[in-house]
């Protein structure tokens, strides 16, 4: 239900912010920690970031509870990877890296240590 949510938002976000005839072009991926999202929206063709879409700040808040609500559940993630067709059907892969989390929880708990 969350990842379905998260895919929901995550469509229409792009869609309203990256208007486009054909979304086979691009794919979506993202890796979460709690500071700092790593990711965006990809080109396809080369696996360049495409620097054309930016989240809006309120999708973004939308985001984030989303991410902080699924942590404490069997749909918690903190990897991201959406694919879509033309006509923007997406085929979404959410997934948990738990080394990924501890060292990212162990690094923002040691003030001054840098990752």
């Amino acid at each position: 239900m969350l990842r379905t949510k998260m895919t929901s938002l995550l469509k229409r976000s792009i869609q309203e912010e990256l208007p486009l005839e054909d979304y086979s072009v691009i794919y979506y991926k993202m890796q979460i920690a709690h500071n700092f999202m790593q990711g965006g929206i990809i080109n396809s063709h080369d696996h360049t970031p495409n620097l054309n879409y930016l989240m809006s700040y309120p999708d973004t808040l939308a985001f984030f509870e989303l991410y902080n609500e699924a942590l404490n559940t069997d749909e918690r993630f903190n990897g991201i990877e959406i694919h879509f067709d033309r006509d923007m059907n997406t085929n979404a892969v959410f997934t948990w890296d738990q080394a990924y989390y501890d060292e990212d929880v162990e690094g923002n708990a040691k003030p001054g240590k840098k990752h």
